[in-house]
């Protein structure tokens, strides 16, 4: 009996102190090796992570858990060590959010390589957390000596950078139109970048891209998912495409590349084409999504407006637009007018809308006038030959 008691005092004792080293993280034995996928190492931005691999665990893969505070960019940045063979090292690099979804991978080969000390990548990200895995491309024998690498992140803030999971339609990034968007085109392997945007029918938009290289490509597609071709030209290396829409609603836009040599860093901007914008009883001219200052003529739904310092002009006067001078009525020109008008004690001729400088017989308040250099010959009586014809003139009327 008493040897029993004393068993029982052991293993109650036994089992005390278990529970005391677990309650206290005595025991290591039973948690995840650091890196593991459920203990991923911790990177903080722009501190160096150390990570050794050797003949033991060459091919395991390394867990790192990056916690981004707002919406913006990663620069990852990762060493070259030389393996065995004296060869750049290769990864396979994926990175990963919350659902366990791949936002963002690179294989890394040195068949590409760029000859400098460090692997760059830049990478758009919402704010959240990520889980990067570091997986090693290379294979270290016994008796090899270890291989070490160290990497790091520094997070940019940018409130219009692509993110980095937009690989397809329903992962698309939402353009804001006038608003120049930042994105990079991995070099390896080849990539899809999809972004979506809301146009109006029956306008003209333009899409521009910055830093287009001849390894990449852009496609249209209308919300149904259906390609079409709009025109495009280019300078320098940005392409400009013009599109017009005949339906209203969400477009997509979708950018790609063959694998480039290099990480190629683009924008894409949707601008808005110029419209009048009615705010507070007023139409103003707007031109790329803002206010303008613009003097002129605007054709809007068909119509020519007078525009005069971003604001329509509902004017009756004759202004000097491109080297020449229109007639405005009411804030509007039209091709076809054909009168005269009074300004400054003098009667002007119109003729197509535009001041005439040649002979004419223009009608106005229901009588014919002759006309010539540029207004009515009001004080001009006798005979003139005009187009073949012959008028006969009284005090500048047509008797």
């Amino acid at each position: 009996m008493a040897k029993k008691f004393k068993s029982g005092i052991s293993l109650i004792l036994a089992i005390s102190i278990i529970l005391s080293m677990v309650a206290f993280g005595g025991i290591t034995a039973f948690a995840a090796e650091e890196g593991h996928v459920t203990n991923p190492s911790i990177l903080t931005n722009q501190n160096f992570y150390y990570k050794t691999w050797n003949s033991y665990n060459w091919d395991e893969d390394h867990y790192n858990k990056i916690i981004i505070p707002e919406d913006g960019y990663i620069t990852f940045t990762i060493s070259k060590p030389l393996d065995n063979d004296n060869e750049i090292c290769n990864y396979r690099l994926y990175l990963y959010n919350t659902e366990n979804k791949e936002v963002w991978s690179c294989i890394r080969d040195s068949s590409v390589d760029v000859f400098n000390d460090y692997y760059n990548y830049k990478i758009g990200l919402h704010a959240g957390t990520y889980y990067l895995n570091v997986r090693p491309y290379f294979h270290i024998f016994s008796g090899d000596p270890s291989i070490t690498a160290h990497y790091k992140y520094t997070f940019t803030a940018h409130d219009s950078f692509e993110n980095g999971g937009n690989g397809s339609f329903e992962t698309a990034d939402t353009i804001t139109r006038d608003k120049k968007m930042s994105a990079v085109m991995t070099e390896y392997p080849t990539e899809d970048d999809f972004f979506k945007v809301y146009l109006t029918k029956n306008k003209q938009y333009k899409i521009k891209v910055g830093n287009f290289k001849d390894d990449m490509w852009l496609k249209f597609y209308t919300a149904d998912k259906k390609e079409v071709y709009p025109s495009h030209t280019d300078s320098g290396t940005t392409r400009v495409f013009a599109y017009t829409p005949t339906k209203t609603g969400w477009y997509y836009i979708e950018v790609s590349s063959s694998g480039l040599d290099i990480e190629n860093p683009y924008s894409i901007t949707v601008i808005t084409p110029p419209e009048l914008v009615k705010k507070n009883g007023k139409w103003y001219y707007y031109e790329g999504g803002k206010k303008s200052t613009f003097t002129g003529l605007f054709k809007h739904e068909g119509k020519w407006f007078y525009i005069q310092k971003g604001e329509w002009k509902t004017d009756t006067d004759l202004i000097k637009y491109k080297g020449e001078y229109f007639y405005i009525k009411g804030g509007k020109w039209t091709s076809s007018t054909a009168t005269l008008f009074k300004k400054s004690g003098k009667y002007f001729a119109i003729k197509s809308g535009k001041w005439y400088k040649g002979k004419a017989i223009i009608k106005y308040s229901g009588k014919k006038f002759y006309c010539n250099k540029g207004f009515a010959q009001l004080k001009y009586s006798g005979k003139v030959v005009i187009n073949g014809k012959t008028y006969k003139i009284k005090k500048g009327k047509v008797v």
